[in-house]
């Protein structure tokens, strides 16, 4: 089909032959991406949500919430485009290598966005669980985010400029102060979260008092670099991680647990 249509149009516009080819390829493969997405965006998935609205699986209820088949369809379409501009164009032109630059930019920023889709509903399965109260699993989420973010720029770079990503990879070690830097709270907040989980020291829902950052209530969430605390008079305190681990705190937890309260009074005879 691709050789008939090449020679039709070079037979029919003798001088216009191959702008008028390429004009008609880029038609066929727009027209192909929009037929696709309306039929994945506007049927199937859109039927998908009817289905599951009612599913007593938790996990796909949450995978659609959190628009984890949408992204994955944005995948196919930059797959259909980058195949069809492989098939349509002849190899080695300069718009098939634009075009396929642009698709593989395309598959690369929706697949970390599904994988983004994918830790947002496990995080948020877990957090219905007790296990997922006790352990910082959002700082967990937040910490894999922030690596595929990374690793996916480094891909990006690699595939604009046509580069191995080992020889990007490689090059990190001479900025590992420099990112050090940059990412100081981070890691400090990451190395913070597993100990924090690891002893069991602090959890969603912790009555917690730290007086050098005037909190005391209850702790509301716990992220990569924070702490949030909902106080008595339902202010919000925000408290660096890596502080609970440095500094010292009061948590009330198994006074709770107790079910009672002690309470030490003097008597003087």
């Amino acid at each position: 089909m691709k050789s008939a249509l090449h020679h039709w149009l070079a037979q029919s516009f003798p001088d216009s032959g191959e702008w008028l080819y390429v004009v008609c390829v880029l038609a066929i493969i727009a027209t192909t991406a929009v037929a696709l997405h309306i039929i994945l965006h506007y049927v199937f998935i859109r039927f998908l949500g009817y289905y599951l609205k009612d599913s007593s699986s938790n996990f796909r209820r949450r995978l659609f919430e959190s628009h984890f088949f949408s992204r994955f369809a944005m995948i196919i379409q930059g797959a259909v485009i980058y195949v069809q501009a492989r098939i349509w164009l002849p190899k080695g032109s300069d718009l098939i290598d634009t075009i396929g630059v642009c698709a593989e930019l395309w598959m690369l920023l929706f697949s970390v966005l599904t994988v983004f889709a994918l830790l947002t509903a496990i995080e948020k399965i877990t957090d219905e669980t007790d296990v997922g109260r006790r352990l910082p699993i959002r700082g967990f989420s937040q910490s894999v985010k922030l690596i595929m973010s990374i690793l996916g720029l480094i891909f990006a770079i690699s595939i604009v400029f046509n580069k191995s990503p080992i020889m990007l990879l490689s090059g990190l070690g001479a900025m590992t102060a420099i990112l050090t830097l940059v990412f100081k709270d981070t890691i400090l907040g990451f190395v913070a979260g597993i100990q924090l989980s690891a002893n069991r020291m602090l959890q969603v829902g912790d009555w917690v008092e730290m007086p050098k950052y005037n909190a005391d209530g209850d702790v509301i969430e716990i992220n990569l670099n924070t702490v949030k605390v909902r106080n008595w008079d339902k202010t919000i305190t925000t408290i660096p991680a890596y502080a609970l681990i440095t500094d010292s705190f009061k948590n009330w937890r198994g006074m709770q647990e107790s079910g009672g309260r002690r309470i030490k009074r003097s008597f003087f005879i």
